[in-house]
This record gives structure tokens, C-alpha cells and sequence, in this order.
């Protein structure tokens, strides 16, 4: 918090000096007031509002279900290993992605619910990974993954989601070789 307090108060300096410049060589008069406000607002405004967007995004990855989602990509892959080696394979392949972290971990039902910040080509995805144990060392791992429904114009994700789950496949897909079954 003390940093950003310092950066605010840098950026706040930089933001003052500057539209103080340039309306000076333009020969304007502004009231140092409404200088001030305009500085305020351009440099705080924005550490205010951007943990609260956050929150909101982490609240709609929470609460998304992926169910009602149009654009769900799911790969399906049988592993043969315990049911706890599969799940911690599963935790260590959204390592893989960038920005990418378990907000839920059920290991009694064997799902894991994953989320990805904000990059240009999304606006976040939401990751679900189910494991079905059909047998004591066979387990069937199932990949979803589908942009977060934030308004009617987030369901562009410009193959985000294939990539998530081309990720998690190929890392599991790997570690199967290593144990030849197919």
C-alpha cells in the first residue's frame, strides 16, 4: 500500500507538471483547483476502482457456470494413475497457463476450479477440471474451459479457451505417454 501510495504521488506530480505545461505554452489559464482535481482524478481514480473490478471478476468466475456457456471447449483424457497423482498432475498443468489460479478445490467430488486474469485477448477465463475414477488406478480427467460471462460482448475470447485446454491436454497427455496407455 505505501508503494502505490508513492507512485500515485509520483504519477500525480508527472500529470500536474504536464497539463500545466502544456496549457502554459498555449497561453490558457486553468484554476490550479481544478488542476489539482483533474490530477486527483486521472491518478487515484483508477488504484480505487481497478481492486474492485477484481473482485467482481473473481466473484463472476465463482459464480459462472460454465453450463450456460456457448463457447465451452472440453477434451477428455484417461489417465492411468492414482486418483491423487491425477488431481496434483491436474494442479500442476494450470501452472502451465499465464495468470492462471485455483479459486476451488474439491477433492472429494474431484473437481478443480481454476480462473485467468485479464490479458488482450480475453477478458478471463474459467477453467473446471472433473475427475471421474472409473476403477482404482484409472481415472478420467475432463477439461473444461470457456470465457467469463462478464456482459452480453465478453463471449469473444479469440481461442483462449482452446488454448487453455490444449495446455492441460498436452501436459497430461506427456505424463500418459510416460506411462504407455492409450
Amino acid at each position: 500500500m505505501k508503494l502505490y501510495l508513492i507512485r500515485s504521488s509520483t504519477a500525480f506530480l508527472i500529470y500536474y507538471m504536464l497539463i500545466y505545461l502544456i496549457l502554459s505554452t498555449n497561453n490558457l489559464r486553468i484554476n490550479h483547483f481544478l488542476l489539482v482535481f483533474i490530477c486527483i482524478f486521472i491518478t487515484y481514480i483508477p488504484g480505487i476502482i481497478i481492486p474492485f473490478w477484481e473482485f467482481y471478476l473473481l466473484k463472476i468466475a465463482r459464480d459462472n457456470s460454465l453450463d450456460h456457456n456457448a463457447q465451452v471447449i472440453q477434451k477428455n483424457i484417461l489417465m492411468k494413475d492414482s486418483f491423487d497423482v491425477v488431481l496434483r498432475l491436474c494442479i500442476e498443468s494450470l501452472n502451465e497457463i499465464n495468470n492462471c489460479y485455483v479459486f476451488k478445490k474439491d477433492v472429494a467430488n474431484g473437481l478443480i476450479l481454476a480462473r485467468t486474469d485479464i490479458s488482450w485477448k480475453t477478458l478471463g477465463e474459467r477453467i473446471e477440471i472433473k475427475l471421474e475414477k472409473h476403477n482404482s488406478d484409472l481415472v478420467e480427467v475432463i477439461i473444461s474451459s470457456a470465457p467469463l460471462r462478464i456482459n452480453s460482448f465478453s463471449h469473444i475470447d479469440y481461442g483462449k479457451n482452446h488454448e487453455n485446454t490444449d495446455i492441460i491436454y498436452s501436459y497430461l497427455n506427456e505424463r500418459r505417454k510416460k506411462d504407455k496407455i492409450k
